[in-house]
């Protein structure tokens, strides 16, 4: 076994999909249909209602005809670097925020859309925690995997809500590969664990992708340390829970396996001794190739240039897949493969 690597399958634009996620096979049969089992079941969410929205809040929220809001399950929408002044992210929204926006927007507003839940469905502030599905044409497109495959969200997830974890980052790698949206920007570049210092000093309490390769894998009590240095107490380092392995196809043996291994990891820098990530899923830690680059990839460099149908057209080629929902006893549709939405 072997932990998440990239998606490489893409979503078929309904809603009842299989979760294609790809993972190294197993020698026992009975184990590998074990297996097959739970990947299905990483990315199936609870059926919520049907509603109209009449605004967008912001590039993460979405405003209901009953002033309710919906916050967008896994995707992290631009924000101004901290060096940004008050005075222009006043007057005017960031250029990546206001984009990401707009491009939100276009996709639901006037629309009627479909809710579909993980564990948690309200956040501290009573907001819906939901993802999202779009109905254009007669046909469901998932909003936030619209969203990251342009460019226009990162992908996240926090403890309570960590379905879909290889979707997200599948549909958020159609974007950042090639440099669309707001991977263009070097306040979004993925970062080096170190020096730890600079992570600590510029970097700390925001949300950030790290690639390295992991020097020791220590187990201490209930967590996992993932040490990218031999000096735990200074260099950078990501935690995770061991509880955070229930559910899922990855065992504690896994995660020590990736001793020497070259992974990014993803979420908020904060101080733990040195710089330090906490992993709500296994499946945040991305394994990378040997050859694999932290920045702009050789696709094609007409793809960038290209019109908005030719790149969906591509995306499709990629065959990501997106959530299934449950629904009881209901006949599940026929598969159709719509044109996507142009952002």
């Amino acid at each position: 076994m072997r932990i998440w690597r990239n998606a490489n399958a893409l979503w078929a634009g309904t809603l009842l999909i299989v979760v294609g996620a790809q993972f190294l096979a197993v020698t026992s049969p009975v184990a590998q249909r074990e297996k097959q089992k739970t990947q299905r079941n990483t990315c199936l969410l609870e059926a919520g209602p049907r509603l109209s929205i009449v605004g967008v809040e912001n590039s993460e929220t979405l405003r209901l005809a009953d002033g309710r809001k919906v916050r967008l399950l896994g995707t992290l929408g631009p924000r101004p670097p901290l060096t940004t002044s008050n005075a222009t992210t006043q007057t005017t929204a960031w250029p990546p925020e206001r984009r990401a926006r707009e491009a939100l927007k276009k996709l639901v507003d006037g629309r009627e859309v479909t809710l579909a839940f993980d564990r948690r469905r309200q956040d501290r502030y009573g907001r819906w925690m939901a993802h999202v599905f779009v109905w254009h044409n007669g046909q469901r497109f998932w909003v936030q995997g619209e969203l990251l495959a342009h460019g226009h969200a990162r992908a996240y997830v926090l403890p309570g809500n960590t379905a879909c974890v290889a979707e997200l980052i599948g549909h958020e790698r159609l974007a950042r590969d090639p440099a669309r949206g707001v991977w263009r920007l070097r306040h979004y570049r993925v970062l080096k664990p170190e020096p730890a210092g600079w992570l600590l000093g510029k970097r700390r309490h925001r949300f950030e992708i790290v690639s390295g390769i992991i020097a020791d894998v220590a187990v201490v009590k209930s967590k996992i340390y993932l040490n990218f240095g031999r000096n735990w107490k200074q260099d950078f380092t990501a935690a995770l829970p061991k509880r955070a392995l229930h559910g899922t196809q990855y065992s504690l043996a896994d995660i020590i396996a990736l001793k020497g291994s070259r992974v990014r990891v993803r979420g908020w820098i904060e101080r733990n001794n040195g710089p330090y990530i906490k992993l709500a899923h296994p499946g945040l830690i991305e394994l990378l190739e040997p050859a694999e680059t932290d920045g702009p990839s050789d696709h094609p460099p007409a793809l960038s240039g290209a019109s908005p149908d030719a790149q969906l057209h591509w995306q499709r080629k990629q065959q990501l897949t997106g959530p299934r929902i449950k629904r009881g006893k209901k006949k599940r549709p026929a598969r159709s493969a719509p044109n996507a939405l142009k952002l």
